[in-house]
């Protein structure tokens, strides 16, 4: 049995003020929002934040505290809607083990 990849179809701008970091976010990479933000301001916002259906972060933390340093509004977002916990867990976990440190605590 074969399993059905999620495609997404549109990327929308959310408010940022309505984003909530993933309460077991692990990784430790503040030294790297300056970077970041000086590629946005160069580069534009090109990596849409990945979110769940509640608005909890998946994959881009360090994309919307650089947004949030700039003064940005909005961030281009796509919902991960067809995501189990379990799964948005085995993406997170995946994604700190492979681009980030993570805090030895959590």
């Amino acid at each position: 049995m074969s399993k059905i990849i999620s495609v997404v179809t549109h990327i929308v701008p959310v408010d940022i003020g309505l984003i909530k970091p993933y309460k077991n976010n692990a990784r430790i990479n503040d030294h790297v929002v300056p970077a970041l933000m000086k590629s946005i301001e160069r580069f534009g916002f090109n990596q849409p934040v990945v979110l769940d259906p509640n608005y909890e972060i998946i994959c881009g933390h360090t994309r919307v505290k650089a947004a949030m340093q700039l003064g940005m509004k909005s961030v281009p977002c796509v919902f991960a809607n067809n995501l189990t916990q379990d799964e948005i867990n085995a993406v997170c976990k995946n994604m700190y083990e492979k681009l980030g440190r993570t805090d030895p605590d959590t």
